[in-house]
């Protein structure tokens, strides 16, 4: 268990940049995401909130729920790289703590679009949602991805844990 502990963070990092480097689209396993960042023992239940057209996806383990993930053109801000939409599959606890992030769908040019590396996804890796977006390294020579990406996840997370349905389940 503790070889695992240790490795998680790799193993979220390489589901966080698994398309990055390669292609504008991908079909994301989103059970293999949502298994890397909260375990294997886990259930997930769509969960609708008031204010989104969406369902967001909240994690169980053993009935109690430990998260909840979404999709990043369906919850504000809704942000764009530099040549359009940037679309993530992003997780976080109910220690509001960012639990992974992966690359859905980019229309970013892949020059510059394969700058964002495993590297920079590791920054998110446990930050708080609360974190100060400026407070994240962007990546030179895409500035606009990455800012983007920053963004929508950390103001995402937060956005969700305002909501009455979250709000009540958080840990503070």
């Amino acid at each position: 268990m503790i070889f695992y502990d240790l490795l998680r963070p790799v193993v979220i990092a390489l589901c966080a940049c698994a398309v990055c480097c390669a292609q504008t689209t991908n079909i994301v396993d989103e059970k293999a995401c949502i298994a890397a960042w909260f375990g294997e023992n886990i259930q997930t239940q769509s969960l609708k909130l008031a204010r989104y057209e969406q369902p967001v996806i909240e994690v169980k383990s053993n009935a109690v729920t430990v998260g909840w993930v979404f999709r990043t053109d369906q919850v504000p801000p809704v942000s764009k790289g530099k040549m359009g939409p940037i679309v993530l599959l992003a997780g976080f606890d109910t220690q509001e703590r960012i639990r992974g992030i992966h690359v859905v769908r980019h229309e970013e040019t892949p020059k510059y679009f394969k700058r964002v590396t495993a590297s920079f996804f590791a920054q998110f890796l446990n930050a708080p949602i609360t974190r100060d977006p400026a407070s994240f390294d962007v990546v030179t020579k895409a500035t606009f991805s990455s800012k983007a990406i920053i963004r929508e996840v950390v103001m995402g997370a937060a956005n969700l844990a305002k909501e009455p349905e979250i709000k009540e389940q958080l840990r503070k």
